[in-house]
């Protein structure tokens, strides 16, 4: 798995709030090449956005594309949007759903895509989905297990940006084991290291994706 973490350099990630955005910049080193597929998701609070011209959608496709995506010279017909829920109780709303049950169903939803769409695929994770694409990478990896047909190593690839279970710094990977109740958020570990080519792009000092590793020192916790 290739880690990198820019420094002051977007897409910045804003806390469970779901205010969408990614400040994305097009001076960032382009990180995947070759033509695929681009299976992408949203992060927190954009909910099944659906038709990817709806809210800015389009807008952030092209914005990954051009930003992660590049050298892949994709055009509009290879950017598919998969439309997961990006709920978390109560910051996006009283009536949605909690952390874990959204990026279930976005599992749900991920999987159908990685699994029916042929050839190469790049699965672009953004925060919630991040976790949702750590979650595949599993999913995967028992379906292989069990005999099922998944795609092979140069089928697949991921590119995650602000990603909670980053391995050396992601907030769900810091405290894995801890599960708080109210909220329904399981922290599940680290992305895997597995065989498919992975790009991790955090922003140094973010709290969800570049957590530090010793939270009782102020001077960290400050520069996060």
């Amino acid at each position: 798995m290739h880690m990198r973490v820019f420094r002051g350099l977007a897409p910045t990630l804003v806390a469970v709030a779901g205010t969408v955005g990614l400040a994305l910049t097009a001076s960032m080193t382009t990180l995947v090449q070759l033509a695929a597929t681009a299976l992408i998701m949203g992060g927190t609070g954009m909910k099944a956005l659906g038709d990817p011209h709806q809210w800015g959608a389009g807008t952030y496709l092209d914005q990954v594309n051009g930003t992660y995506l590049s050298d892949r010279h994709l055009d509009e017909d290879d950017l598919y949007w998969v439309s997961t829920p990006e709920h978390f109780w109560p910051a996006t709303g009283l009536s949605d759903v909690s952390f874990d049950t959204s990026v279930a169903r976005g599992v749900l939803s991920l999987n159908n895509a990685v699994l029916s769409t042929p050839g190469e695929k790049i699965v672009v994770g953004y925060s919630q989905s991040a976790n949702i694409a750590t979650r595949e990478k599993r999913n995967l990896a028992e379906l292989r297990t069990q005999g099922a047909t998944v795609p092979a190593a140069d089928e697949l690839s991921f590119v995650f940006v602000a990603n909670p279970n980053r391995p050396n710094g992601g907030i769900l990977a810091r405290f894995e084991g801890l599960y708080i109740p109210l909220l329904g958020v399981s922290f599940d570990g680290a992305t895997p290291d597995d065989e498919y080519q992975t790009i991790d792009v955090a922003r140094e000092y973010d709290l969800i994706a570049d957590f530090p590793k010793y939270p009782l020192n102020l001077l960290a916790d400050l520069n996060a």
